[in-house]
């Protein structure tokens, strides 16, 4: 294309458009669904292309032409007006040549519990933040960054927490970081079938003032716990009107900064009528409760004022980690509890109350929780006792995986059938902070893609 000489046409690239039923069987079988592209070829400004793109699909993903080396840089925006002025990138004038993903209209019927906002960030958003705040990254390219931040291989949980230090400056403590990863994540589980999700994150760990120690050696700045909230928020519900699906979050407490539980449960409190489900305790599993009051009282506020629970026990911990979740902080559902089957009275007590677990095999083996042998996986006994749990993937960015990745883990290697993930997926939407309306809704949606009959899981 002779890029001096404007074309004003559309250009369709990558072939047609796939049917839902083209998509949907790509999805199952592990690979991205078929994507079309419309290239628009030399806009004559700014207004005419503004009134292409309100002529195109409600939602769409942006890629920008970088003048330098012709890169691409992925943007997603809705389609009411321009993007916001403060999405354009720095120094770059209005690019000429531009394309965007239309995403295949495919009913989602996949709910996810588990999944951590900061770990599911894209490396393409990294390195636009990192660019435009002038904060240094392990790599000047996807493929660079990935090298550093994610890996295939097990490591210890320590290790793998270590991987946040390479990319998380680059994000924390900017308005405009913060509220675009909440409305990209949204997009991305759209996009892998998702119809419901809880994304959990520590506001703490976002924020830039307010907060001590200071995270990620930040500067003071001016964006504190309470507006990261409200700027996650905002961003998950912009998400859910392009993306068509249902988003909520959960906010976490940290083991190793019991100071800051109390005002997370605050925070659930201030909104819990705006996107915030539930409060989660997250971190290193040696750290017990028992030795930091400030959890213990941070959750039984939460218990008095009806906020919903959840913690990370488990995990690497043993079942002890399990029970002191489930007694002491009286969560309703434990995030991994894999080794709650090395406690069998403990397992049978919880297998009766049908407490939930939130498993996520690939994390689980990345992290070193469980075997390597995915055979030997606690969650083939869950399946075998008809446990209640859901499939999650935990840290997308790091595992470098989507939700597919998970599923057919333990199809392949623990014998899941179709009808085993249809359970799963009602035990999660049964099993959700949802209030009982919206999460009546959500199982009618489940049993109506699935073509079952309410109450028949």
């Amino acid at each position: 294309m002779n890029r001096g000489q404007p074309q004003r046409s559309f250009r369709r690239s990558l072939g047609a458009s796939p049917s839902p039923l083209e998509a949907l069987g790509a999805r199952r079988q592990g690979h991205a669904a078929p994507r079309l592209f419309w290239v628009l070829e030399g806009a004559g400004g700014r207004g005419e292309a503004e009134g292409c793109l309100r002529r195109g699909a409600k939602a769409f993903s942006l890629f920008v032409f970088c003048a330098a080396g012709g890169q691409e840089e992925p943007r997603s925006f809705p389609e009411r007006g321009w993007m916001p002025a403060a999405h354009e990138p720095p120094s770059l004038p209005f690019p000429q040549h531009f394309s965007w993903l239309r995403r295949s209209e495919i009913p989602g019927a996949e709910v996810e519990l588990h999944v951590h906002l900061d770990g599911a960030i894209r490396p393409e958003t990294i390195l636009y933040f990192g660019k435009k705040r002038g904060i240094p990254l392990p790599g000047n390219t996807v493929e660079e960054l990935m090298k550093y931040v994610s890996y295939d291989k097990p490591l210890t949980l320590p290790k793998f927490l270590e991987k946040f230090n390479y990319y998380m400056p680059a994000i924390a403590g900017d308005r405009e970081a913060v509220k675009r990863i909440a409305y990209e994540f949204v997009e991305t589980k759209a996009k892998e079938g998702v119809t419901y999700v809880e994304v959990r994150y520590s506001p703490h760990l976002l924020a830039n003032s307010g907060v001590a120690p200071m995270p990620w050696g930040q500067n003071e700045g001016d964006l504190t716990p309470d507006e990261v909230v409200q700027l996650v928020n905002q961003g998950l519900k912009d998400g859910e009107r392009d993306f068509h699906i249902k988003a909520r979050s959960i906010l976490c407490c940290m083991r190793h900064m019991p100071s800051w539980s109390l005002e997370v449960v605050e925070l659930c409190k201030k909104y819990q009528n705006d996107s915030v489900v539930a409060v989660d305790l997250a971190g290193d599993e040696t750290l017990k409760v028992e030795d930091y009051s400030e959890h213990k009282k941070a959750y039984e506020e939460a218990e008095r004022c009806g906020i919903h629970r959840t913690v990370h026990a488990g995990e690497a911990g043993p079942a002890a980690m399990v029970k002191e979740a489930v007694y002491v902080l009286k969560a309703e559902r434990v995030g991994h509890g894999y080794h709650v089957v090395e406690d069998p009275e403990l397992y049978k007590e919880l297998l009766k109350t049908k407490m939930h677990f939130e498993v996520c095999p690939w994390s689980s083996y990345l992290t070193g929780a469980c075997s390597p042998d995915f055979t030997k996986h606690p969650v083939i006994q869950f399946k075998k006792d008809r446990a209640n749990y859901s499939l999650n993937t935990d840290d997308p960015l790091i595992f470098n995986s989507t939700i597919d990745k998970d599923y057919g883990i333990v199809k392949e290697h623990m014998g899941f059938t179709e009808e085993e993930f249809k359970r799963v997926n009602i035990n999660a939407a049964q099993s959700s902070f949802l209030p009982e309306k919206e999460k009546q809704e959500l199982l009618n949606k489940l049993y109506e893609a699935y073509g079952m009959v309410p109450n028949a899981s």
